[in-house]
Parts: C-alpha cells; sequence; structure tokens
C-alpha cells in the first residue's frame, strides 16, 4: 500500500465516515456550516496528496470524491426511494406523495412537492427538498427495479450540475 493509499484510507475512515453518519440529520445546516465541512475535506485532500495548488475539484477528482453536499444529496434521493417503495420505515411510507394528473406526461414518476410556511421548518426539511430532488432526476433512474440497481445508479449520478454561482452547489464547487 501506497502513502497516499494509506492516508486515503485514513480518511475515509476516520473523517469522512463522520460526515456521512446521519448525514440526512445535519444536511439542513447553515450555508457557513456546509462550507466548513467541505473545507475539512479539501484540507484533508492537500494532505493526502502533499498538493497545496491545486483547486478543490481538482483534488477530489484525484481522490475521486464527490462533494460531500453531492453525497447527502443521493442519501436523499435513497431515502425518497425507499420510503416510495415502502422499503423504508413504516413511519416514512407516506411523507412522499406521488402527484396525481390527469393527462399522460413523459415524466410520470413526479412527487408533490409540498407548500412551505417558513425557510427553517419547511423548506429546509426532507420532506420538502426530497420531492424536489427526486422530480429532478431521469426517469430510467427513478423507475430501477430493486433498491439495489437504484442505489449503483445513484451512485453514477453526478448530482445536480449548475453554474449559477449562487447555489449551494455552485458556491462548494469554486471553494
Amino acid at each position: 500500500m501506497s502513502d497516499v493509499e494509506a492516508k486515503l484510507l485514513i480518511l475515509q475512515t476516520f473523517i469522512l465516515s463522520h460526515f456521512n453518519y446521519c448525514s440526512l440529520v445535519w444536511h439542513f445546516c447553515s450555508r457557513e456550516d456546509l462550507r466548513k465541512i467541505e473545507k475539512i475535506q479539501k484540507r484533508a485532500l492537500r494532505y493526502v496528496y502533499n498538493d497545496f495548488t491545486s483547486s478543490y475539484s481538482e483534488l477530489r477528482c484525484k481522490a475521486n470524491k464527490p462533494l460531500l453536499y453531492t453525497q447527502r444529496i443521493k442519501q436523499i434521493l435513497i431515502q425518497v426511494y425507499q420510503s416510495t417503495n415502502k422499503i423504508s420505515p413504516k413511519y416514512l411510507h407516506d411523507m412522499f406523495k406521488v402527484k396525481t394528473v390527469n393527462h399522460n406526461l413523459r415524466n410520470a414518476c413526479l412527487l408533490n412537492q409540498p407548500k412551505f410556511n417558513t425557510v427553517k421548518y419547511g423548506k429546509q426539511t426532507l420532506k420538502y427538498e426530497g420531492p424536489k430532488l427526486w422530480n429532478m432526476l431521469d426517469n430510467n433512474i427513478k423507475e430501477a427495479q430493486s433498491a439495489n440497481i437504484f442505489e449503483n445508479l445513484i451512485k453514477q449520478w453526478p448530482g445536480i450540475s449548475c453554474n449559477c454561482s449562487v447555489c449551494s452547489v455552485c458556491i462548494l464547487n469554486n471553494m
């Protein structure tokens, strides 16, 4: 095992495992906290590769690691799949409602996005964010025949792509 491989193993075991544990619970923290979390991964990757000049995206590319934010989005989508297919805990089965329409649409697997009164207790919740992300997914991923197939497709999914420089994904990508 090379020095870089050993450092990557330590990174995965001792640092990233903490960020991936129960990530759905703390995914909706402030933008500043999200930036701090990504900064820890950035610093760890700099240490692993002894590279203090490359950008964060270049470091993640070297390590084949997505944004931690993207990993949490994938976890949300896995939870939505499990809930809509009734393979999650029973109390989550009714969290997401399938959108009913009177005519045929190309995208038939849409979920209702609930209305919210406040950002903190409405928009920044799994109940709101889950359907929003689910409705952005391609149908071939949503219609996976099993949870294992869905998880494999989600692992290959590149995540949300945007170039607006305002949303969380763009801000975290350009750190």
